[in-house]
């Protein structure tokens, strides 16, 4: 086999080849994510506790945590507020 005496633009063409596989393998993993819903899944999954936690400051759904919000509890001119159950 015969050398080459100039491999100047090897690398160059090397790199330029990873990279084109690399971003299909990409677009092809994130097309499918999409059609899929797997990033929605592992976003909007936990994100409903901590919305919760935001808007009621209750560790639980934010539809079930709106009834534990504090503004909801009935505290007749108290200092001390309704007992909340744990449920």
């Amino acid at each position: 086999m015969k050398r080459l005496r100039n491999a100047k633009g090897q690398l160059t063409m090397e790199a330029i080849l990873l990279m084109a596989i690399f971003s299909s393998i990409a677009l092809v993993v994130m097309k499918t994510a999409r059609t899929k819903g797997w990033a929605a899944s592992a976003i909007e999954g936990p994100w409903l506790i901590v919305r919760g936690m935001i808007e009621d400051g209750v560790w639980q759904d934010a539809k079930a945590a709106k009834a534990n919000h504090p503004g909801q509890f009935k505290r007749h001119h108290s200092h001390q507020g309704t007992v909340v159950d744990g449920t």
